[in-house]
């Protein structure tokens, strides 16, 4: 018996930390992209229902993102990472998150790419 409401205890624990986290990232944030010695801001939109937009903005001297960017996907945070799935092409990023505070997430891609969100 003792077995079973611990596993229980668990289980609710770790339900709360995760309504905890996908409701701290709800909401409208500031986006850095570095990569590759550039940088790139735009503005990414959580919603409830895990949808979301990400738009970036028009940069002739971009290489990476030159164009204007609207990008609709889907979003799962865990404790260690965001996972971004664009909708338009269905791709799955998944970001390691390197710190997180209620303000300010940075995120890391492979070693090459951070991606900062500050509300």
């Amino acid at each position: 018996m003792r077995w079973h409401t611990f596993t229980l205890v668990i289980l609710i624990l770790s339900s709360c930390e995760t309504s905890d986290e996908v409701t701290s990232i709800q909401g409208d944030w500031h986006i850095t992209f570095e990569a590759f010695e550039e940088a790139r801001s735009g503005t990414v939109q959580f919603n409830s229902d895990n949808t979301g937009l990400l738009k970036f903005y028009a940069d002739a001297n971009s290489e990476i993102l030159p164009g204007n960017e609207n990008v609709p996907l889907t979003w799962k945070i865990t404790p260690s990472e965001l996972i971004l799935e664009r909708l338009d092409n269905n791709f799955v990023l998944n970001y390691s998150i390197v710190n997180q505070s209620p303000d300010r997430i940075e995120l890391r891609y492979l070693d090459d790419i951070t991606i900062i969100l500050a509300r």
